[in-house]
């Protein structure tokens, strides 16, 4: 090492100075080679030090690991199951399965368990199905009743019993039937719905062979996206009623977590199309769209906050959100689909600020709460949702399958701060008159 050489070269010169001076005093010259020798082990120490720090900055990141990627994933799920005989399902007395918060949990659930191969995290998932008697939340229900079935087609898909799929096959076959008796556009009226059931009409799509399940899709997806997309942005309002709402500083509402649950249901839509399926490069395109849109506003502390089009509206971060966009970008970059020098560092950053998010308990902070839009229950570093840990574990899975390339990526987050609840949020557009009907809920 040139640094290493440097210091020895001086050392000896130094030392070959001091010998041809005469030797007018014993003493001192002792002295003067302590000195010396001092100084050189300092100077060595030194380069040593600067050697060491040079191989920890070409050594990969411990964060990106195998060994400690999966044990963050396994974290947050023990601490989720703790909690889970707590929470309530469905409040419908009719509902079986349960509704779409423990449903987009256990997505995250079978991501951990395809990671691990962990028989213990499939029996958590079976469990939890045989709970809900393999059912969606109702059989005539909206798009959130089939967030649970996408984990039953998933637990299909491993051990092929009918059971598995019959009752969502049954749902999906009444939508189908109903919107193929209205001739209007099919519109389910909120961007969340782009998440809760597409994946799990693909599935069926996949598992029957029937295109019917394919066209279906297409209605239904693209009837809703095209009514709540905008252009300009490349993101998604939530609903009707934010378009044309304005924020104090005159900028549009695009809410974080409704963009994310538009972009993270692309990659469980696609996986299950047929290759050569007309629309198929349309869902590519538009997750192209949205990770151009999303990596512009992407926080120095790795997340996202509430309100994409302004980050002052609220300027509290949101794990859940963030945990969305990680996944979806993590499985464009893997598949292709995104560009690695663009996205990688948006990735690694993404993920370091997720590890930041989470407490010695294994509890995933910053979750903002069950809302439909950017202002409500967020800031809250004791704040975690099934839906927001769901969410990390389908992001961990993809982080794991770039990990030898994300530890070569250097970035730096700033820490995750708890935001002042003290701060008055401005009027919540919600309450505006409907530009379009929307169901009651929130996601």
């Amino acid at each position: 090492m040139q640094t290493g050489i440097a210091v020895n070269d001086t050392a000896q010169m130094a030392v070959s100075t001091m010998n041809s001076t005469p030797n007018r005093c014993g003493r001192r010259k002792e002295k003067q080679m302590n000195a010396i020798t001092k100084a050189t082990s300092v100077a060595v120490l030194f380069a040593l030090g600067l050697a060491l720090g040079a191989l920890a900055a070409e050594a990969p990141s411990p964060v990106f690991t195998r060994d400690a990627i999966l044990a963050a994933m396994r974290k947050v799920n023990d601490y989720r199951l703790t909690q889970e005989p707590a929470r309530k399902w469905d409040a419908n007395p009719k509902a079986q399965g349960d509704d779409w918060i423990g449903g987009t949990y256990y997505t995250g659930v079978m991501a951990l368990y395809r990671a691990t191969g962990d028989k213990a995290v499939l029996d958590q998932a079976v469990a939890w199905a045989e709970r809900g008697k393999w059912a969606p939340t109702s059989i005539l229900g909206g798009p959130n009743s089939l967030t649970c079935c996408q984990t039953y087609l998933e637990l299909y898909a491993i051990q092929k019993d009918d059971a598995r799929m019959a009752k969502t096959r049954e749902c999906v076959d009444n939508q189908v039937v109903a919107a193929r008796k209205n001739p209007q556009p099919t519109r389910w009226g909120y961007v969340d719905s782009l998440y809760v059931s597409p994946p799990a009409i693909a599935m069926v799509g996949e598992i029957t062979g029937d295109k019917k399940y394919y066209e279906y899709l297409d209605k239904v997806y693209w009837g809703t996206a095209d009514a709540l997309f905008d252009k300009e942005e490349g993101l998604f309002y939530r609903d009707g009623r934010y378009i044309g709402q304005k924020t104090p500083q005159g900028k549009k509402i695009l809410w974080c977590r409704g963009n994310g649950w538009a972009m993270g249901g692309i990659p469980r839509i696609v996986e299950h199309l047929p290759a050569d399926w007309p629309t198929r490069n349309r869902y590519i395109e538009l997750l192209k769209t949205m990770a151009a849109a999303v990596a512009k506003v992407q926080q120095p502390n790795g997340l996202w906050r509430t309100n994409l089009a302004d980050p002052d509206h609220f300027s509290s971060p949101d794990s859940s959100g963030t945990a969305f966009f990680c996944y979806a970008m993590a499985w464009g970059v893997r598949e292709g689909h995104l560009d690695k020098q663009t996205y990688l560092p948006v990735i690694a950053k993404a993920w370091r600020g997720l590890l930041n998010c989470i407490k010695p308990d294994g509890r995933l902070g910053f979750a903002k709460g069950v809302s439909s839009g950017p202002g409500k229950g967020a800031g809250n570093p004791d704040s975690s949702a099934p839906y927001s840990d769901g969410l990390f574990l389908l992001s961990g899975e993809q982080v794991l399958k770039l990990a030898d390339e994300l530890a070569r990526i250097e970035v730096t987050v700033e820490p995750v701060k708890a935001v002042s609840a003290k701060r008055k949020p401005p009027a919540n557009p919600a309450t505006a008159p409907e530009a379009n009907p929307v169901k009651k809920g929130a996601n």
